[in-house]
């Protein structure tokens, strides 16, 4: 594989979920790529995150972090600078700032936002590595005009999901309880979740 030229292909839209209008790498398409870039592993360092109040009372949390990877790639071979074998190691800085009531209407207390910002803020630093991995999706570069507007949102909608943790059926539960409904469409693109079933909270909705 040629790291330089995938790196700047366009992501696959298995990989892509639309939120809000919006497209983005749910956290374990990114992981997956990180460990395709990086084989030996990539690493997470300065983890920072806060939470505060606005004045209208919602409590908002705010994170950063910095990514490092290491990886290699064969330089050109008609190249005197590049040819070879280069190594890269590059520190990438990332944040991510939300509202509770985004992911749930509980408070601050709630040790989930802070895997929460974490895992955006991952999701947001890495997208300086190209389009593989984020840059410029939503701004003209992802190449949708080649696809009927139909087969597309069929592809969104079919987007691989990844299975839920207890975590994750805890936040379901209660976004269903206070009629979250940006949660719970959120929540339902990145998961395999069947409401009303496994102990999930049914709700009648057309989010399927």
């Amino acid at each position: 594989m040629n790291i330089r030229e995938w790196l700047q292909e366009e992501p696959d839209m298995d990989d892509l979920v639309e939120i809000n209008g919006a497209f983005t790498h749910p956290y374990e398409a990114i992981v997956r790529k990180l460990y395709q870039l990086c084989p030996d592993g990539w690493d997470t360092q300065n983890f920072q995150h806060q939470y505060f109040t606005m004045p209208d009372g919602r409590v908002k949390v705010s994170g950063s972090i910095e990514v490092v990877i290491e990886y290699e790639y064969m330089g050109d071979v008609n190249s005197p600078v590049t040819y070879g074998i280069n190594k890269v190691r590059r520190v990438l800085s990332g944040a991510a700032t939300f509202t509770t009531t985004d992911y749930s209407n509980e408070t601050e207390t709630n040790e989930h936002f802070a895997a929460t910002v974490k895992s955006l803020a991952i999701v947001n630093a890495v997208q300086v590595l190209g389009r593989q991995f984020g840059w410029g999706l939503n701004s003209g570069l992802l190449p949708t005009q080649q696809l009927k507007e139909d087969k597309f949102k069929k592809k969104i909608k079919s987007a691989v999901k990844v299975d839920p943790d207890a975590g994750i059926q805890n936040q379901w539960n209660e976004a269903v309880k206070n009629k979250n409904m940006k949660m719970v469409r959120f929540l339902f693109g990145m998961y395999n979740i069947t409401p009303g079933e496994n102990n999930y909270a049914y709700i009648n909705t057309d989010i399927e």
